[in-house]
């Protein structure tokens, strides 16, 4: 059975939990929006904070399921070509 989990995983315009964290603690310069919770934690993390990152929020609806919310391509009237942003934690045979 698949419970529906509605969680955001990753909003650009919105301050992270994870920010309250010193980066430079985990070795890096920016802490994702989410930081798996354990080994075990097969969430994905999203990050489009980088220059022409068009990925506005990620919900993780189900287990392995999300909705990607994506900001239009200049120009446009809310279109969208092209994608661009990173995933980790990503686990083989999933």
């Amino acid at each position: 059975m698949n419970t529906l989990l509605n969680k955001i995983v990753y909003d650009q315009n919105e301050p992270a939990p994870t920010r309250l964290q010193d980066p430079k603690a985990h070795g890096v310069d920016l802490l994702p929006y989410y930081l798996p919770t354990s080994e075990a934690d097969t969430t994905l993390i999203f990050e489009a904070r980088f220059e022409t990152g068009n990925l506005r929020r990620a919900i993780q609806i189900l287990e392995f399921e999300y909705q990607l919310i994506l900001r239009a391509d200049w120009n446009t009237t809310s279109h969208t070509q092209w994608y661009f942003f990173s995933v980790a934690n990503t686990r083989k045979d999933v």
